[in-house]
């Protein structure tokens, strides 16, 4: 659904068909992994996905308000993915389990689409200046974007 919904309203024959072969790959590697319970081709399920957006931006002379919105959807594709896997294993599950799992999959969605829109944000703001300056705040919103990643995987 989400390769879709990025290929609705593009308006050039010639980028939505290769948006739509970008999309593919990443459609059958999703099917693959999850048919056959291999998590690997997940994460390259995902990096196809993100491209065919990428090209149906093309053309665009504005910035893409969906943006953070797919960024999100991408991560809880990805999310779905690794737990639908998790599941086949015959371990038993402790009491609340499926709920906090639940919370954790809707708290990393909700909050990389957040961050996206933040980022979004910070690069929509006009300074007056160049191209420069956009890429000077881009380069610090995502430099404070990793160093949060880093400290969150130390807790």
């Amino acid at each position: 659904m989400l390769a879709a919904w990025t290929l609705l309203g593009i308006g050039s024959q010639i980028v939505l068909g290769i948006a739509a072969l970008a999309a593919l790959p990443g459609v059958v590697a999703l099917a693959l992994a999850l048919v056959s319970g291999w998590p690997a081709p997940i994460p390259w399920a995902v990096v196809s996905l993100g491209a065919s957006y990428a090209v149906s931006l093309h053309g665009q002379r504005t910035i893409d308000g969906r943006a953070p919105l797919v960024g999100g959807l991408l991560v809880l594709v990805a999310e779905l993915a690794y737990w639908s896997l998790e599941r086949r294993t015959p371990v038993g599950d402790e009491a609340g389990l499926h709920l906090r799992r639940v919370a954790s999959v809707l708290v990393t969605t909700l909050g990389s689409a957040a961050v996206g829109a933040a980022l979004l944000a910070v690069t929509s703001v006009p300074l007056g200046g160049s191209v420069t300056w956009d890429a000077f705040g881009l380069a610090a919103a995502a430099g404070a974007v990793a160093t949060l990643a880093l400290l969150s995987q130390r807790s």
